[in-house]
């Protein structure tokens, strides 16, 4: 998924950066200009699965900066 930021960026959304917010909330952050972005837009599950694959992949960003591919669909409920 290509993701778009209100200063410009354009880029994969697995290079947006997790961030935990002074409220105690989840978010992605532009990796140009720092704007969070809680991707409440989407599915709970979905939500949920983005932000745990950000928050690995901040945690390791400083070992690879291999791209981590999300799944295209989940198993009905």
């Amino acid at each position: 998924m290509i993701e778009v930021c209100f200063c410009g960026w354009r880029g994969p959304v697995e290079n947006r950066r997790y961030v935990r917010t002074d409220d105690n909330s989840e978010a992605l952050a532009c990796p140009n200009c720092g704007h969070l972005d809680p991707v409440d837009y989407l599915p709970e599950l979905s939500r949920r699965e983005l932000l745990d694959i950000a928050k690995q992949r901040t945690a390791s960003r400083r070992y690879s900066n291999a791209p981590i591919r999300l799944r295209t669909a989940h198993p009905a409920a």
